[in-house]
């Protein structure tokens, strides 16, 4: 039979991590293995951890490394251990499952049409209002249930709707090979990266070997608290974060363009430009809730984005933007003149 890995970051985790470690225990499917990588916690986490007298619960620690250094340490650590056709969950350790076949349900789907991905659903909860996009779980879910009711596995060319699906790596499950595919194609990355250093992994939805289905029996419990790195970013870190990634997945996908459909790089395009929308309206989010600071705008992160990211959209907002900073009289010059004539004729 073939085993579940459950890849689990853990940092300072040491109010959630039980939750999180429990809810893996009590999955109904019966070959499973969970690492747990403590990137450096200062507080109980690992005592917690070690505290299972289980022996497939597997306890890695490693020098503080930050979210970009454990994320390449728990893959690495994880497709050493694993199979090739082994299927690998990624769950944070302040998140859990809330249901016990989250795993059987997920391998069942995937194993009936031979798929090597599943997009899984979302629900948030968090100790405080967290969701900075209030459709972002709405639209994510909804491509799940689309997915779903197809009834067998789909690419991006016989279900395009799918690149809408969240970008990280925990809401997807893969087998080994396809993981060990994207690892392959990864730039390196900078080291003290805070957020969205598992975000290229949509890149996958669009690559000729991926066979996507989806699980639409939510069971992913992702939980936000207020005192993670991630919650008061520095306006650098921000910016810098966020632009990397988009970079990263662009990057992907024009070094290995043999590995993708030919309209990759249009549905690239189409994911900045969602991306750009998206993070503007975070950026509002937090200034309004004090996680970035009050004389930080949208406008600005627009004006760095457009600065570092070359897209076509980008160049046509620029001088529609342009044209719109323009005095009335000026922009309205051609026209008058036209009428002007007309009226003359």
């Amino acid at each position: 039979m073939e085993k579940c890995f459950i890849q689990m970051r853990a940092y300072n985790d040491e109010k959630t991590i039980k939750r999180a470690i429990d809810s893996v225990l009590m999955q109904d499917y019966p070959n499973v293995e969970l690492i747990v990588l403590d990137d450096g916690s200062t507080d109980h986490t690992g005592d917690i951890v070690k505290g299972y007298d289980n022996p497939n619960v597997h306890y890695v620690r490693q020098q503080n490394k930050g979210p970009a250094g454990a994320f390449r340490a728990i893959v690495a650590e994880t497709l050493r251990r694993a199979d090739e056709n082994d299927y690998i969950f990624s769950l944070d350790g302040d998140d859990f499952y809330t249901r016990r076949d989250a795993l059987s349900g997920t391998v069942k789907r995937m194993k009936e049409a031979d798929a090597n991905l599943c997009i899984i659903g979302m629900e948030f909860s968090g100790d405080r209002n967290f969701i900075l996009q209030p459709d972002a779980g709405k639209k994510h879910n909804g491509v799940v249930e689309r997915l779903a009711r197809k009834g067998k596995a789909a690419n991006i060319m016989t279900a395009p709707f799918i690149i809408d699906a969240d970008t990280t790596l925990w809401s997807k499950v893969y087998r080994k090979d396809m993981l060990e595919k994207y690892v392959g194609m990864l730039p390196e990355f900078a080291p003290d990266l805070k957020v969205c250093e598992d975000f290229p992994a949509t890149v996958m939805l669009l690559m000729k070997d991926a066979k996507i289905v989806a699980n639409p029996d939510i069971f992913y419990g992702f939980y936000k608290r207020s005192d993670s790195i991630t919650s008061k970013p520095t306006v650098a870190n921000f910016e810098r974060d966020r632009i990397q990634f988009i970079k990263m997945t662009q990057q992907i996908v024009d070094e290995n363009r043999g590995e993708f459909f030919g309209v990759a790089p249009y549905f690239i395009k189409s994911f900045v430009k969602a991306k750009y929308d998206i993070i503007s309206g975070i950026v509002e989010n937090k200034v309004k809730n004090g996680d970035l600071p009050a004389d930080y705008g949208k406008e600005k992160f627009q004006e760095t984005f457009r600065r570092e990211i070359r897209c076509d959209f980008l160049e046509t907002e620029e001088k529609n933007n342009a044209e719109e900073r323009r005095p009335v009289s000026a922009r309205q010059g051609f026209l008058s003149g036209s009428v002007k004539a007309g009226t003359e004729r």
